[in-house]
């Protein structure tokens, strides 16, 4: 009898535990920066990494050339990128790309051969 009331605390405990994790991730708010209307929405460096796979200097390189949407200075140190503009960009690069106007990036030579 002893041992079957252990059992059963052990099991409660282990409901009790489950049950605060279950809790905890609704308390969570994943996709907190997610806005409902994506004109407004803004992303960060990692979730614009996690759309597009393109390492940050790359990415500044073809904002200068213009060939990306520019980022958003929201304070000093702190950059987004419009989710709308993001989602535009990728719809035209994949037209280009089914059309063949896309390919490799070649970047311009800094001296002769």
């Amino acid at each position: 009898m002893v041992v079957d009331l252990e059992l059963a605390h052990k099991k409660n405990d282990f409901e009790d535990m489950t049950e605060q994790s279950a809790r905890k991730q609704k308390r969570k708010r994943p996709g907190a920066a997610f806005v409902p209307i994506d004109n407004l929405r803004y992303i960060r460096r990692y979730e614009l990494q996690q759309i597009v796979p393109l390492c940050d200097t790359a990415v500044w390189e073809m904002e200068h050339r213009g060939e990306f949407p520019r980022r958003v200075y929201l304070s000093p140190r702190c950059v987004a990128w419009k989710y709308s503009e993001i989602e535009a960009w990728l719809d035209q690069r994949r037209r280009d790309s089914h059309e063949g106007r896309v390919g490799p990036i070649q970047p311009p030579r800094r001296c002769e051969p």
